[in-house]
Formats: C-alpha cells, sequence, structure tokens
C-alpha cells in the first residue's frame, strides 16, 4: 500500500469561473435572450401525496403571452412515460404543467 496522497483532495483549487461571477462580469443562462425567446414555467404539486382528477387550462391560456400548457395529456404520456405527473402525487414537488410564455418566469 502506498502513502500517495490523492491529488486534488483536500486541496483549494483555482477555478476559472470564480473571478467574472465575483467580480459582476459573469453570464447565466438567464442573461441570455433570443428574439421571439419562450421562457418555461415548472409548476410542482405543493402536497406530498394526492390525486390528480382534472386540470383547467383556460385560465392559464386566457393571460396575453401565454403560448401552451402543458400536462402530460398534452403530449400523450399519461401511462407514466413522463416526468409530469399524472393522477397520483408520489411526493411535493412533482413537476404537473409547464407553462410556455413570452416573460421570464421570476419567482
Amino acid at each position: 500500500m502506498t502513502d500517495a496522497k490523492p491529488k486534488y483532495v483536500g486541496r483549494s483549487m483555482l477555478r476559472k469561473e470564480d473571478e467574472p461571477l465575483l467580480k459582476g462580469q459573469g453570464r447565466f443562462a438567464a442573461d441570455v435572450n433570443f428574439p421571439n425567446q419562450l421562457h418555461m414555467r415548472v409548476v410542482r404539486s405543493s402536497f406530498a401525496h394526492g390525486r390528480l382528477l382534472a386540470v383547467d387550462l383556460a385560465p392559464a391560456l386566457a393571460i396575453p403571452g401565454v403560448h401552451a400548457v402543458i400536462t402530460a395529456v398534452e403530449i400523450g404520456a399519461v401511462n407514466g412515460n413522463s416526468r409530469l405527473v399524472w393522477r397520483t402525487f408520489t411526493a411535493f414537488g412533482n413537476m404537473t404543467t409547464l407553462i410556455a410564455n413570452s416573460w421570464p418566469s421570476v419567482y
């Protein structure tokens, strides 16, 4: 058995991305904007366990700038082939709906 110390474990590392971020000069994915870009909002379950009986998409679609509201039904994945929950919640924060809109979602 050798007494060689790991090359990186327990040692300070100089990271290239730190300096620009600490100086306020870094770019984040949220800083990138394109013409006609849509933003996505994920709606998550506020309950740990339960059943989803129906989703009324009309109120969200009536908001100016909302282009799409997507549930497991809209993508044809009600049989469990999606990360979107349909029918049964098994954990707090399960994704239920995706909303595509014209403005950045800030929350």
